[in-house]
């Protein structure tokens, strides 16, 4: 039992996890997907990364480029991102 301290807090890399892993098998029965794996592959199917700055938005947020001399055309951009650059959008 722990006391709740930073030392007392052991941390699994989220690459070592696997069945075998104790900080995951405890909670999910043999057969079946642990929960937060269902969770991070829905997000990621529901959002997409920005050509310019990397991050991950929601698909309505980001605009198709259609010409530009710093993206290839198809590129996705966030607002802030296409609002920087010479793109012409969707």
């Amino acid at each position: 039992m722990h006391d709740g301290s930073e030392a007392s807090i052991r941390r699994t890399p989220y690459a070592r996890w696997s069945r075998s892993s104790p900080a995951i098998s405890h909670r999910t029965p043999a057969g079946e997907t642990d929960k937060h794996v269902v969770a991070a592959k829905y997000v990621k199917a529901k959002t997409a990364t920005c050509s310019g700055c990397g991050s991950r938005f929601r698909h309505r947020d980001l605009v198709e480029v259609l010409e530009s001399l710093t993206y290839f055309e198809g590129d996705l951009l966030c607002s802030e991102c296409w609002h920087g650059s010479d793109a012409v959008v969707l």
